[in-house]
């Protein structure tokens, strides 16, 4: 009898439909030509042209030093070109000129969280909590802020025992051996007691079939996507050095995975939260994988984080990930099953620690 595992959700979802966000467009009270110059940089943030933007806030943060949009809007940018420190910087400032600037009390939420600080998130989601709840045309916004503190909360409560044992070896001491058994060394080297917490499950069959239906009618959808996905279902067969291979067939197969691209412009009843970049749901068979499905959306919940061919790379990886057993997350922003999206545009390869990863889950040795 099949059992369904849980479902494997990154917290991408979040950080995408609602922290990443520009404070509504300038208001008729402001300096008309600092809203013309916010506006025009909040356009270029949109098209990624984020070092253009940040040179035109500065310019106008040096002649409108107390307009607190031009420092929120100078941070988004900054963030989107990895300048963390630069950006949480302009955020502080921002909330310093006007603290009741709801936007930029989520967005540095959303950029400690995509840091991997969760104590510095949880933080700052909490004071959008206590400021704004009461506010009706916020509250939504704070319930979904409450449910998204709970979630972080216990990845990190569930993180702390994978990090208590790596100091503990650094530190020389030895440990009770968690889960497989291995060298207590290689605890050093991967993340898997972090991203295996709920128990080892993996995939019994080997190749694994895997079926990717014809995407072109789905609205969003790009032609280069496919070609994404097919490179990190690839990529993530070398990386194993051969304990992983996927076999690609034309339907959907009995004991397999199924992945394929979907617009969340239809309200997918089977999704656990509808504000999801990717989801992963897997079943077993006797302790071992089974069956499951990849879903992948093809549309931003956010006009300044577009869905660029890197982000669907990161979320292809990330979910395929899950899809081979690595159903928990890591708080280290290089990992490729990393809790949070990044801020910052850019492509990722399978990690050395990814790679120790997914090998010590395939040892049978």
């Amino acid at each position: 009898m099949r059992s369904p595992l849980r479902k494997a959700m990154s917290l991408i979802a979040f950080a995408v439909l609602a922290l990443l966000q520009t404070p509504a467009s300038a208001q008729s009270d402001e300096d008309p030509e600092s809203a013309r110059s916010i506006d025009n940089a909040v356009l270029l943030i949109r098209a990624n042209r984020n070092e253009e933007a940040a040179t035109e806030l500065r310019k106008t943060v040096s002649i409108y030093p107390s307009n607190a949009k031009a420092y929120h809007s100078l941070g988004l940018a900054l963030a989107k070109m990895g300048d963390n420190s630069g950006a949480i910087e302009a955020f502080r400032k921002a909330i310093s000129l006007n603290p009741n600037m709801d936007s930029t009390w989520l967005t540095l939420g959303g950029l400690y969280q995509s840091m991997g600080k969760l104590d510095d998130a949880l933080e700052t989601y909490a004071e959008f909590v206590r400021r704004f709840q009461g506010n009706s045309q916020l509250a939504d916004s704070a319930k979904k802020v409450g449910a998204l503190m709970q979630g972080l909360e216990e990845e990190r409560k569930s993180m702390r025992s994978a990090r208590e044992a790596t100091a503990a070896l650094q530190a020389g001491y030895p440990i009770k051996q968690p889960l497989l058994n291995v060298p207590a060394q290689s605890l050093l080297d991967d993340y898997l007691p972090e991203a295996t917490r709920k128990g080892i499950v993996r995939w019994a069959s080997n190749p694994i079939k895997v079926h990717i239906p014809d995407s072109r009618h789905v609205p969003g959808y790009k032609q280069a996507w496919g070609s994404i996905l097919m490179q990190s279902f690839r990529d993530w067969e070398t990386v194993s050095n051969g304990l992983i291979k996927f076999e690609f067939v034309d339907s959907v197969p009995q004991q397999g995975l199924e992945c394929f691209f979907y617009n969340a412009s239809v309200k997918d009843p089977d999704l656990i939260n509808d504000a999801e970049a990717g989801e992963a749901l897997m079943y077993t068979l006797n302790g071992d994988l089974h069956n499951g499905t990849i879903k992948i959306l093809t549309r931003s919940f956010s006009s300044v984080l577009p869905l660029t061919d890197n982000r669907i790379r990161f979320i292809c990886l990330h979910e395929i990930g899950h899809a081979l057993g690595l159903s928990g997350h890591t708080d280290n922003p290089d990992d490729v099953m990393f809790l949070s999206t990044s801020f910052k545009d850019e492509w990722k390869d399978l990690s050395a620690r990814d790679a120790r990863t997914i090998q010590r889950l395939y040892s049978r040795k």
